[in-house]
């Protein structure tokens, strides 16, 4: 289940909680995010409010 981190996250913990669920690093989700921009900052504004916090 996917859940935001309430410590150790830049800005809302999406992709702190995503890394943690699928065992990837932040810093390289971080980096998808920023690369596909456009559909991504759409997606992160959608998952802060779908991703439970823990």
């Amino acid at each position: 289940m996917l859940q935001k981190p309430t410590t150790d996250k830049m800005i809302f913990g999406v992709c702190r909680g995503i890394s943690e669920s699928f065992g990837i690093p932040p810093l390289i989700l971080r980096a998808i995010f920023l690369v596909t921009a456009p559909i991504s900052i759409f997606v992160y504004i959608l998952l802060i409010g779908f991703i439970l916090k823990k």
